[in-house]
């Protein structure tokens, strides 16, 4: 990719999509019913984001994980969206259920 070709720092919506799609691919492999724990360590400096980066990580990840709901919900409709497919969160949620 293009952080190989200039060697910078990895940016934090790449580690995040190779997260997931890590986390995704343990999950479809994992045995029917079986628990598939996961986590993600953000470490540094004080002062240095951790917080902030946290937020943008889950926030993707919540982000991809409602898409693939909703695709999921979609196929199980023969193609068709359903009219109580969610279009948009407008309320903002303390916690984040990733559907998994």
């Amino acid at each position: 990719g293009g952080r190989d070709d200039f060697n910078l720092a990895p940016h934090v919506y790449d580690l995040a999509d190779g997260t997931y799609r890590s986390m995704m691919l343990k999950i479809d492999l994992a045995r029917a019913g079986e628990k598939c724990d996961q986590s993600i360590l953000v470490s540094g400096e004080s002062g240095a984001g951790k917080t902030v980066t946290t937020k943008f990580i889950m926030q993707y990840l919540a982000t991809l994980s409602e898409r693939r709901a909703e695709a999921k919900a979609i196929d199980e409709l023969g193609g068709k969206p359903s009219s109580s497919t969610p279009k948009k969160r407008t309320k903002k949620r303390e916690s984040v259920d990733l559907g998994l």
